[in-house]
């Protein structure tokens, strides 16, 4: 075998592996989902398309997102489903991780509890707040000492106002003086653990829309805007990325033919906006575009590893073959290495 060829092979099998590792670090724009964590959703299938209509009603239908491509799987035989009235149309949903029941906001302001058990139940928010009248309650975030903060147009006698207000999930009851006017019509609110900000989503306001800093005394802050597509329903993961359930925009953005996709964000990013970008729609197994509004993250349970078959391997979002790929490379180079150091010795034969 040649000097040249036997060179030739190394190089090959350098340039192999180190395109390898391109590849698999770079199979996929969206950040990495922590491999620990699961994105929820509550969604339907849109009524007014035969194709779709699988329920007669709206906001329903319990699901687990892939994230990586926007796969839905839909009714986990865990999870509960809501019989909720044809009219309803839900707008958000979330889970109290202390009491571990999940919760289901809806456009009329009724708020859907279904327990660990399953036991499900339903509130009339303008009941709870003693209003005249309330409609298009759309942003909701739960908390970790189980209070929600909740925007809706709240009627207190005087006409309907835009409103942020706080309720204590225990007894579903409005936290008295929480009740503050903002400007803007709110789709979505979640809080980044990474920074303990609070960011909410404007909706349905042109140049305006897209995500801001929320502070619970003074409102958005308006210096804070990243001008995004209407974002609805929002949860951070733990390294600060925040998912988001995405239809678009008034303005012609970015709309998955008049469903909902799926998006990311990383507020904190040096240059945020560059960050935005969306796996597409949400679609079910068998390819039917799933409609959601209410997304949340939760904690999976621990997988038990077996330690007389040996651990098993992190998911870190790159193929399991990069490691295939390098021990093939490593050969290779050894190999040629070993050839050359022949064609040397009978060289100096």
């Amino acid at each position: 075998m040649s000097k040249k060829f036997t060179l030739s092979m190394a190089i090959f099998a350098t340039f192999f592996s180190l395109f390898a590792g391109t590849q698999s670090a770079s199979a996929t724009t969206a950040p990495e989902f922590p491999a620990s964590e699961q994105l929820n959703a509550f969604g339907y299938y849109k009524a007014d398309d035969t194709q779709y209509a699988v329920l007669p009603h709206y906001g329903q239908v319990p699901a687990v997102i892939e994230p990586v491509t926007g796969g839905v799987t839909v009714t986990p035989e865990d999870r509960t489903e809501l019989a909720s009235p044809s009219a309803s149309e839900l707008t958000n949903a979330g889970a109290d991780s202390a009491t571990g029941t999940t919760w289901a906001l809806y456009r009329d302001c009724s708020l859907w509890s279904i327990d660990a058990d399953g036991t499900v139940a339903s509130f009339d928010l303008q009941t709870k707040l003693s209003a005249t009248d309330a409609y298009d309650c759309f942003a909701f975030m739960i908390r970790d000492d189980s209070t929600a903060v909740v925007f809706g147009n709240i009627d207190l006698g005087s006409g309907a106002t835009k409103s942020v207000f706080e309720l204590d999930l225990t007894d579903v009851s409005l936290i008295s003086g929480s009740i503050k006017t903002v400007n803007f019509y709110i789709g979505g609110m979640a809080t980044d653990p990474t920074t303990g900000d609070i960011w909410v989503s404007v909706v349905w306001a042109d140049g305006d829309s897209g995500i801001y800093k929320y502070d619970m005394a003074s409102g958005i802050d308006m210096a804070s805007h990243i001008a995004t597509t209407d974002l609805w329903g929002m949860a951070f993961d733990s390294t600060g990325t925040l998912w988001a359930t995405d239809w678009g925009n008034r303005s012609g953005g970015l709309d998955c033919a008049n469903y909902s996709c799926l998006s990311y964000l990383i507020p904190t990013a040096a240059d945020a906006l560059n960050t935005f970008g969306t796996v597409g729609e949400m679609k079910d197994s068998a390819g039917k575009s799933f409609v959601s509004s209410g997304i949340w993250i939760s904690q999976k349970e621990s997988t038990v590893v077996d330690s007389e078959k040996g651990e098993t391997l992190a998911d870190t979002g790159a193929s399991d073959s990069r490691g295939l790929y390098a021990l093939f490379a490593a050969l290779l180079i050894a190999s040629g290495l070993l050839m050359m150091n022949r064609s040397r010795q009978k060289a100096r034969k």
